[in-house]
């Protein structure tokens, strides 16, 4: 049987523009987010500690205030430049023009073997369209198709080809990715506890010693300030919350696939767009999840308690 698998590149080019906008808004947003906490966790720490040069210069103080001044002007980047809006929406867009791409190229609802291809490519072309309208984000245009050429031999394929195709170059594809992120996101989750667990212990030390006066220095200060950048990049990353996600649709799309490798072709229309509805599902948490994650990161910036 010929193998008649889409990849990203045989997708609608509507999808590639906002992948990739998606994708670069993404790694804006992070370093931003990354380089504030840094910031605020210097500035913090620095003002535990005094080096003076001549009578009236504080090196350390200086260090500080260049963390802030780097925490403010990422702040205000993101407040003006609202670069995760830009992530979030451009990928709600891609993964939406995804699964109309995959919809239409296997024969599954609102694109059913029944609509001739001419009847199917104005609807792709129009659902595609209204995507493309529904939001202010305009990522920029590549030279590409709304319907590949790939798209369309597929919808032509033979019903056993087209099923193929898209159990196992959707659903089992989508399936692996999803369980190999959940276990990724496990792992970063338990090392990120492990670690915060081992400085919060070493701030107990430090606090210990300087309650009992065994050292002045204020290490208990910059533990602090560490310990607090590292909750708010936990809760910006979300580790636990997408291992558990990413497991339950990891499983829903096993299942899935299982029914859809034995489905007969006049329940097939049907079965895809369930199929498809629970790929949408979990990227429509995903959004809540990472939106509510961002806003708390923002709110909680790491601070240095008095003295």
């Amino acid at each position: 049987m010929t193998d008649r698998s889409l990849n990203d590149s045989h997708l609608p080019v509507f999808f590639i523009d906002t992948d990739r906008a998606s994708l670069d808004a993404q790694k804006l947003t992070l370093s931003l987010n990354r380089a504030r906490l840094l910031g605020s966790i210097v500035a913090a720490a620095s003002g535990a500690m005094t080096w003076l040069i001549g009578e009236t210069v504080d090196v350390w103080g200086i260090v500080a205030l260049l963390g802030f001044l780097c925490a403010l002007t990422c702040e205000v980047w993101i407040l003006i430049d609202d670069p995760e809006s830009r992530w979030y929406s451009n990928r709600a867009l891609a993964e939406s023009t995804k699964t109309l791409a995959w919809r239409f190229a296997v024969a599954g609802n609102p694109f059913p073997s029944g609509l001739d291809l001419k009847e199917a490519k104005a609807l792709l072309l129009e659902r595609v369209g209204d995507l493309a309208v529904s939001t202010g984000f305009s990522p920029a245009a590549s030279a590409g198709k709304t319907c590949a050429d790939e798209m369309v031999e597929l919808r032509l394929a033979s019903f056993e080809e087209r099923r193929e195709a898209y159990v196992e170059g959707r659903l089992r594809q989508q399936q692996t990715w999803y369980s190999s992120k959940a276990e990724f996101n496990r792992k970063r989750a338990r090392n990120w506890r492990f670690g915060l667990i081992a400085f919060e212990f070493v701030g107990i030390v430090c606090a210990s010693g300087q309650a009992f006066s065994v050292w002045s220095f204020d290490w208990a200060g910059v533990i602090a300030a560490i310990v607090g950048g590292g909750v708010a990049w936990l809760g910006l990353k979300q580790h636990s919350n997408l291992a558990t996600a990413y497991a339950v649709a990891s499983t829903e799309l096993s299942i899935s696939a299982e029914q859809l490798s034995d489905a007969p072709e006049d329940e097939w229309s049907e079965l895809v767009g369930d199929a498809e509805e629970a790929i949408s599902r979990e990227h429509t948490l995903w959004l809540a999840s990472r939106s509510a994650s961002l806003r708390l990161a923002t709110a909680r910036p790491p601070s240095r308690p008095a003295a």
